[in-house]
């Protein structure tokens, strides 16, 4: 078992994702995590999440800053048994999203999590540095406040942490 903390920056992709780059920014989340060990190359993962992701609305002529919160449930493939001290890793899971804005009243979506990492671990298994890009991609269009377009709403999450094993 292990448990990990993570701090991150959130960046929206959306129906306004041109005017999103053009006015810049990201938002912070945070993590906690839980891990199984279910042999030396997979994992299974549930962590809680909070943060804001924003956007810039084109069709109001605002910015739109979500709170989100999610719960997921994630399966980690590590390339390298546990005996490396850089462990490169892909993951994919299932989970469920809370979003709220000031536009649309606060939903639930299903989300797919999905991305790449790499453990580090100089002083071995019970303390590791953890990096990683995750996606979270959505069922919904609601995310940025508005429904418009052909894309659905999802983002990318940038994260560092540490994760502590226990046993």
């Amino acid at each position: 078992w292990a448990i990990g903390l993570h701090g991150g920056l959130t960046r929206v992709n959306d129906d306004f994702k041109n005017n999103y780059i053009r006015t810049g920014g990201f938002e912070r989340l945070g993590r906690v995590s839980v891990y199984r060990y279910l042999s030396p190359n997979f994992n299974l993962s549930s962590s809680l999440s909070a943060g804001d992701i924003s956007t810039y609305n084109t069709i109001r002529s605002q910015t739109v800053v979500t709170t989100v919160r999610t719960g997921d449930l994630i399966l980690d493939y590590r390339f390298f048994a546990e005996d490396n001290v850089l462990r490169p890793y892909l993951f994919l899971g299932g989970g469920v999203l809370y979003a709220d804005n000031f536009i649309r009243n606060a939903d639930y979506v299903f989300t797919i999590p999905h991305g790449v990492g790499m453990r580090i671990a100089p002083y071995g298994e019970r303390l590791q540095f953890d990096i990683n890009v995750r996606q979270d991609a959505t069922m919904s269009d609601m995310l940025d406040g508005y429904t418009h377009g052909d894309y659905l709403d999802n983002y990318l999450t940038y994260s560092a942490g540490v994760v502590f094993t226990l046993g």
